[in-house]
């Protein structure tokens, strides 16, 4: 099915704004791992960053009952242009306050986005035409996972971090300008009388099947959060070669699109058990990091990959599902809670991983604690869809 052309406007912004987040994933991690090779500071710069993301989404939520898409798209812009430009700039002596203040606004440029179209492409998405969309976000995702590492590691041989951070403000420029053709869209404009303090109430927590999908977030969170920053970590482990981990991130990315297939082509297999595949590649992956060698740690990272796939496809296509029908209040709502559930899962892991120091008996009770918590996952995960009503009235 071809898409409309609003919808075509937002994959062309997400697209652009996928270039920028995948180089923040790879590269700032990596830069600030090269200074002190410490987990230490990896986990302070996540957690700041998603101190600033989990304010920010919330922001975008409740602005977008106020004002335009392209508003909140815009902060997200300005906040990028500032993080790439204290990147560039910024170097104080006390480097913990350097890297909080490179957190903060990645942060809120990712929150800010994020915050707001999450919500206006659940609105816009219907059917198969929201099935085409997420088609072609997976095939870009594929091709901007194997490209920007590979154009990223150029730009840094050639012109150092300093040169890739103002590439990568050529980007923001270009996400800002796209800003001018999305959709004029804002909740204002709904049918349905809505308000931020209806969106936060406790009412969404009734329904068994949403409680449950938020419940299933945080252990979801918990295993992603553990698995993005270990797969940064395990790579850096075995080279600092910018072409090296580029190639790497090539082999993860090529790892999921067989992943992808074999999802397809395996149509009988049940929901519950993708999600016990997965969680159990997961745990694989993560007892072949236990030996240390580098070709462990890269099959360590391909089976993690391969199981944190089969994780997401099923966890959020069954949750987009659930709210396909459910009225814009209901959407917002769940969207801004299933966040905040991530949001909690992420301070966890990332305030545990400042006190790890090596392969002690405190980083295996981490990964114990990640293990359990995946295996969770298929076990609570709602198998039913009920119909969600809540009040419009102010509480």
């Amino acid at each position: 099915m071809k898409l409309q052309s609003h919808m075509k406007q937002l994959l062309i912004m997400s697209g652009c704004a996928m270039i920028i987040f995948s180089y923040i994933s790879i590269f700032v991690n990596l830069y600030i791992w090269e200074k002190n090779h410490e987990i230490f500071d990896v986990a302070w710069y996540n957690l700041w960053l998603f101190l600033a993301f989990f304010a920010a989404y919330a922001l975008a939520t409740k602005q977008l009952m106020l004002r335009s898409i392209r508003f909140i798209i815009r902060i997200s812009v300005c906040s990028g242009a500032v993080s790439f430009l204290l990147l560039s700039l910024l170097h104080l002596e006390n480097e913990r306050i350097s890297i909080l203040l490179y957190a903060l606004p990645i942060g809120v440029t990712m929150g800010m986005y994020w915050g707001g179209m999450n919500i206006t492409l659940s609105i816009f998405g219907k059917g198969k035409e929201f099935e085409t969309f997420y088609s072609l976000i997976a095939v870009i995702g594929q091709i901007i996972s194997i490209t920007v590492p590979l154009l990223s590691a150029l730009v840094i041989y050639f012109f150092g971090y300093i040169g890739s951070f103002l590439l990568m403000l050529v980007f923001v420029i270009l996400k800002f300008i796209i800003t001018f053709y999305i959709p004029d869209f804002s909740l204002q404009k709904s049918e349905e009388r809505l308000f931020f303090r209806e969106m936060i109430s406790w009412k969404l927590m009734r329904m068994r099947t949403l409680r449950t999908s938020l419940t299933t977030s945080f252990f979801h969170g918990v295993l992603m959060t553990f698995q993005g920053m270990f797969v940064l970590l395990y790579t850096f482990q075995v080279t600092e070669n910018k072409w090296l981990i580029a190639l790497l991130n090539i082999v993860y990315t090529l790892s999921s699109v067989l992943a992808l297939k074999w999802f397809q082509q395996k149509q009988s297999v049940s929901y519950k058990n993708w999600l016990l595949i997965g969680v159990t590649l997961t745990s694989i992956g993560f007892g072949c990091a236990l030996l240390e060698q580098p070709i462990w740690l890269i099959l360590s990272n391909i089976c993690t990959t391969f199981g944190l796939f089969y994780v997401n496809t099923v966890v959020f296509s069954q949750q987009l599902t659930a709210l396909e029908n459910e009225s814009t209040s209901i959407k917002a709502s769940f969207l801004l809670w299933r966040e905040w559930a991530f949001s909690l899962s992420r301070y966890v892991i990332f305030s545990l991983a400042l006190f790890i120091d090596g392969k002690g008996v405190f980083f295996y009770s981490i990964l114990l604690f990640v293990i359990i918590c995946s295996f969770v996952v298929p076990f609570i995960f709602p198998e039913k869809t009920e119909r969600v009503v809540l009040s419009n009235s102010k509480s």
